[in-house]
């Protein structure tokens, strides 16, 4: 069964699909996302949200505003409460639910890798200053060369 608010956005209930609808519908059916996400926790407001998920409080209603919203918190809800990722995104009742073990092992899994992704942030964050007192050192050509091209992702000029 979907949910009311979410067959209200959607143009044709439950075979539209997001792209199908238009903005005001998006921003409902990701409003729908968030009240199963605060839901889910138990949570009365938005900013309880933002706080789990280490965001932003406003956040939530940015996702809300701009009709999108990142599946990562979706995942993470899912893992953290046993929700399943089917009733937290379309609002469907969830036809099997995990044991407890399996649900233990996913919350493990997710909370190990949103630590690893935190620390690549970090190592990012720590090689970008690193360039940047390394460059001080240098002549102001070698020095703009690495702060333009230093960043992780950042394409080199053509040789």
């Amino acid at each position: 069964m979907i949910d009311p608010n979410v067959a209200k956005a959607t143009p044709q209930g439950e075979q539209a699909g997001f792209t199908d609808m238009n903005l005001e519908g998006q921003r409902l059916w990701v409003k729908s996302i968030v009240d199963r996400l605060m839901r889910a926790w138990g949570f009365k407001n938005k900013k309880q949200l933002a706080d789990a998920l280490s965001l932003n409080a406003k956040a939530p209603s940015n996702w809300i505003q701009n009709a999108s919203i990142p599946w990562s918190a979706i995942v993470v809800c899912s893992a953290q409460t046993g929700k399943s990722l089917d009733w937290l995104y379309y609002g469907n009742e969830p036809v099997l639910q995990l044991s407890e073990k399996t649900h233990e092992l996913l919350k493990q899994r997710i909370e190990a890798f949103l630590q690893l992704s935190c620390k690549a942030k970090q190592i990012k964050e720590a090689n970008i200053n690193g360039l940047a007192t390394l460059a001080d050192g240098l002549s102001d050509d070698i020095k703009a060369f690495l702060l333009k091209y230093g960043e992780v992702g950042h394409d080199l000029p053509p040789q």
